[in-house]
């Protein structure tokens, strides 16, 4: 029976973040090291602060690539609606912290696709760049000022690294004040909008609580992103004639995600003739692939089924010994 509790638990571990329905809700009161957080790059600039039960960050960009995230275990795209809100106090800022680097650069925290962020060759900086910029972002950015004016800059980068932001500035963020930011993303409209409150008053360029509006080109390529990260971003890979370095410090504290349903749910298992099956509702826009493993570290898929929106079965046609199973969904391509 080893093979059936495996197979529910690899299953039920795919949707187990999400409370709430389909809801993410992270207020560190107590240390983030469980519910799948995890650091990536220096872990040294991601610590939990036991007085304040905040989470401590520094952004550093003479380090590598790093983040503080969490899996969503579902897929963002364009076709969803989706919002992010966070409160963040900035301690200290300054730019320029390489003197070879001497422009702006930014603090980052949103949606990124994990497979991308973490290539070797990822350089946040670069910008559109078909082999080193970002693909499938969607984040809250700001960058100092370094001449042109402090910025606040929701951004979207798309799966083939076509970039869109808006553009807020002159717009300081002033220090140890707390600021309250609540992105959402309207697929309806592809529209990403964003509020501002500092000090629990509205803050934005006509004194209103919202930027301007980000609007989603409709010929850009989709992005799909599927992790939540505190984003560290190296300042490797830039325009030498434009390129700049950040060291910030500040705290984080209650985040909310708001995500689109989990891709399979509802899952259920059966052993019948001598053969495994999984059922689980599924989506139109995902394939599912059920792979199998004897030792949890090599799988091999041995079955894929395309979402239809309803109940969907998918088993191991060959049976035989006792094995682990897992099901994968990825998003059908257009």
């Amino acid at each position: 029976m080893s093979g059936f509790r495996y197979l529910k638990v690899l299953l039920l571990s795919a949707v187990g973040i999400l409370t709430h329905g389909a809801t993410l809700v992270e207020l560190f009161q107590q240390f983030p090291g469980t519910n799948q957080w995890g650091s990536y790059g220096d872990k040294s600039l991601f610590g939990w602060n036991t007085n304040s039960g905040k989470l401590e960050v520094t952004w550093d960009s003479r380090k590598p690539n790093s983040y503080f995230h969490i899996p969503l275990q579902t897929v963002i795209t364009r076709s969803n609606d989706f919002s992010l809100k966070f409160a963040l106090t900035i301690h200290s800022m300054e730019i320029g912290v390489d003197p070879a680097k001497p422009n702006t650069f930014q603090i980052a925290i949103g949606f990124i696709q994990w497979a991308n962020a973490t290539r070797t060759n990822f350089y946040r900086g670069t910008g559109v760049n078909a082999l080193q910029g970002p693909r499938s972002i969607v984040e809250f950015s700001y960058f100092p000022d370094s001449g042109f004016g402090e910025t606040f800059a929701p951004t979207i980068a798309s799966s083939d690294n076509q970039i869109v932001f808006s553009d807020n500035h002159p717009l300081p963020w002033t220090l140890e004040d707390l600021f309250e930011i609540q992105m959402s993303f309207d697929s309806g409209t592809q529209t990403l909008r964003t509020t501002v409150l500092r000090n629990g008053e509205p803050y934005s360029l006509d004194g209103e609580t919202a930027l301007k509006p980000l609007v989603y080109p409709g010929h850009f390529a989709d992005f799909q992103a599927d992790t939540f990260a505190i984003a560290s971003y190296s300042d490797s890979g830039q325009d030498p004639r434009f390129a700049g370095s950040i060291l910030a410090q500040g705290s984080i504290d209650d985040i909310e995600i708001n995500l689109p349903e989990p891709a399979l749910k509802d899952i259920q298992v059966e052993f019948q003739n001598g053969k495994w099956r999984v059922f689980f509702l599924s989506k139109t826009e995902y394939v599912y692939h059920l792979e199998r493993s004897s030792n949890l570290l090599e799988w091999s898929e041995i079955s894929r089924k395309n979402g239809s929106g309803s109940i969907l079965s998918i088993e191991d046609a060959e049976g035989g010994n006792a094995a682990f199973y897992r099901v994968r969904a990825t998003l059908q391509m257009p």
